[in-house]
């Protein structure tokens, strides 16, 4: 795979170089125009492609990597098995006892939509990956396993990933095949995304995250332009977590009393003239 992954720049590049010769016989622009706009657009995929290639699969950068994240992964873990309870039961006494079991319940409603996402989102993704990887060997487009896994990957970045991953196969695969394959695999991607978004989405991830598209497009925006890749990719959920939180606090008739409030309604009090203590205690109400 990543053998590939260097292939797979050159593959693009030399993509982008074709769409620029056509499209400087079909539209009534300049060359050097032209070449400036695709010249910019692949500085940026070889940057990226770059950065995937160099820096993540650095020999001795990944080596200190893993062997830090397998430590810190086992310590964390363990204690979170060991005393997760313990630990999120303490986090709750930080605050007021009567602000405690709601704090509590928002937790554990945060949890569970974070929960639903990210386990609907990896099964979505892997659907997508396998459905793409089968369509790009039935068409004959090389370098199926680093597309597959940059389809995984982006698709936990909804809409613009699933743009960015099918724009990368489909240059590949005019390469490879001309603009026979090229619009063989945009069919395919257009009608996996129809199946993602129109199936798989709504019924595995929607459900609970309960996000209007519109909404999750403005998150994966806005957290791309403020940070970059890792806004984009943690943009949903926490949108989704802001949510919940803000559905919890407007719908107080649903939230537990931990201050120990009665939740019927009592009639207006009477007033105790003084000196009567008790007997007037008993009196009934109106």
């Amino acid at each position: 795979m990543i053998e590939q992954f260097g292939s797979l720049d050159f593959n693009v590049q030399q993509g982008l170089e074709r769409v620029e010769r056509y499209l400087g016989g079909v539209l009534p622009v300049s060359q050097a125009a032209l070449r400036s706009t695709l010249g910019d657009a692949l500085n940026t995929l070889q940057a990226q492609l770059r950065g995937l290639t160099g820096g993540f699969f650095g020999i001795a950068r990944i080596v200190v990597d893993l062997l830090i994240g397998a430590f810190l992964a086992l310590f964390t873990v363990f204690f979170f098995l060991k005393d997760g309870r313990g630990l999120y039961r303490g986090f709750c006494q930080l605050f007021p006892d009567r602000r405690q079991d709601d704090v509590r319940e928002i937790g554990h409603r945060c949890w569970r939509v974070l929960q639903h996402y990210i386990r609907g989102l990896a099964f979505v993704a892997l659907v997508d990956s396998v459905l793409i990887a089968a369509a790009l060997l039935l068409i004959g487009v090389p370098l199926v396993l680093p597309l597959a896994v940059i389809t995984f990957s982006a698709a936990f970045v909804p809409y613009v990933g699933a743009i960015v991953a099918g724009l990368l196969a489909a240059l590949v695969a005019l390469v490879s095949g001309g603009f026979a394959d090229a619009l063989l695999v945009i069919g395919a991607i257009v009608l996996i995304q129809q199946i993602e978004g129109n199936l798989l989405y709504p019924l595995i991830v929607g459900r609970q995250v309960r996000l209007h598209p519109l909404a999750t497009l403005l998150a994966v925006t806005a957290g791309g332009l403020l940070a970059g890749l890792l806004g984009a990719v943690l943009a949903v959920p926490l949108t989704a977590v802001v949510v919940t939180v803000i559905t919890y606090l407007r719908s107080p008739d649903s939230r537990p009393r931990g201050d120990g409030a009665s939740t019927q309604r009592v009639g207006p009090a009477v007033p105790v003239p003084a000196g009567q203590g008790s007997e007037a205690s008993t009196a009934p109400s109106n």
